[in-house]
């Protein structure tokens, strides 16, 4: 099914299904970065298993409106979380829809990965998915250093995200959605992590150290490069992460 579209809080802008049967259980997907807003095929997949699903692109980036990296991304998701319940509206078919979540559970790859456990640190999520996070933004990363990557997104994707120079560098000094600086603050019952021991993006040496900080549930595989949130399809991991949400 092709997922809907609606734009909430303003200006973020959510692809989405409702649940195939009645259900107050919500699941929000971020995505990494960069990477194209593709996620129809686990919209469904999340749909079919009973859950809202809903793929959500940040401030100042592809659909929604705003600027990136001027405020903690993690912010995006609670503001999404906190305008279900007003009700939203299918663009296409000008169907409302609304949702009152008793169980709002998230699911992010890499950058998206490292959103979602800054999601964890607030009450209004109850478990996270993070696959192949970063989770301290000033550790090397020979695959994708940080001024490199800075240069890829603004020549590879355009008008895609929207940020300045020194907002970037919030990111890579730390200032920004950097989960090692809070591991004190963790609940690892909140939290299960994914990462491929061949990750050449983000190495797993990072979620290691974050592990021995914050002794969270865990899934190391031996092979998967830079894991996407695709990932959470695949049997038999797809069988322990629904398992953890319920």
């Amino acid at each position: 099914m092709r997922p809907k579209r609606a734009k909430l809080a303003g200006d973020i802008v959510v692809e989405f299904l409702p649940p195939r049967r009645a259900s107050k259980r919500v699941v929000i997907i971020l995505d990494g970065l960069p990477t194209k807003p593709s996620k129809a095929k686990l919209i469904n997949w999340f749909s079919k298993k009973g859950y809202w699903a809903l793929h959500m692109r940040y401030r100042g980036t592809w659909e929604s409106g705003g600027q990136f990296l001027d405020h903690e991304p993690s912010q995006d998701v609670f503001d999404l979380i906190d305008a279900l319940p007003s009700g939203f509206t299918d663009v296409w078919s000008g169907e409302l829809f609304k949702t009152h979540p008793e169980k709002v559970f998230v699911v992010g790859s890499s950058f998206g990965g490292c959103t979602a456990l800054m999601c964890a640190l607030n009450d209004r999520v109850d478990r996270v998915v993070s696959l192949a996070p970063v989770t301290d933004w000033t550790a090397p990363t020979p695959g994708e250093p940080h001024d490199y990557l800075e240069q890829v997104v603004q020549d590879g994707y355009g008008g895609c995200y929207r940020f300045t120079h020194d907002d970037w560098w919030r990111l890579g000094r730390g200032e920004l959605a950097q989960p090692i600086a809070h591991a004190n603050q963790f609940d690892p019952q909140k939290l299960f992590i994914i990462h491929a021991e061949d990750d050449t993006v983000v190495p797993i040496g990072q979620t290691r150290a974050f592990l021995e900080r914050v002794p969270a549930r865990h899934r190391f595989l031996s092979r998967g490069d830079h894991l996407s949130a695709n990932h959470v399809m695949r049997w038999p991991l797809s069988r322990s992460i629904l398992n953890f949400f319920s």
